[in-house]
């Protein structure tokens, strides 16, 4: 339930930062899903089998949580070029 809620408060900011923080706890609250469905079969309360469907659409909201992060939070994954900048003057 975490992640959805997250999700939904981060879709509310108006900010980029403050909504990619929302979309990066909703990553995290994912991720501990599927550590939860792991433990499931560590534990033997389920089986491989019956958790691979949930472990496969939380890799998916994984990725689109991240994707959303990225984009609200530029400054912190953007490959920034020096384009001033003149290879030959390292030579």
């Amino acid at each position: 339930m975490s992640a959805l809620f997250n999700t939904a408060e981060g879709n509310g900011k108006r900010q980029g930062r403050q909504r990619a923080k929302f979309f990066d706890d909703a990553r995290g609250s994912a991720l501990e899903c599927a550590a939860g469905l792991d433990a499931s079969v560590a534990k033997r309360v389920a089986t491989n089998d019956r958790i691979q469907g949930g472990k496969e659409m939380l890799a998916r909201v994984v990725a689109m949580l991240t994707r959303l992060v990225q984009r609200f939070d530029a400054d912190e994954f953007r490959v920034r070029e020096d384009t001033d900048r003149d290879d030959t003057d390292d030579l």
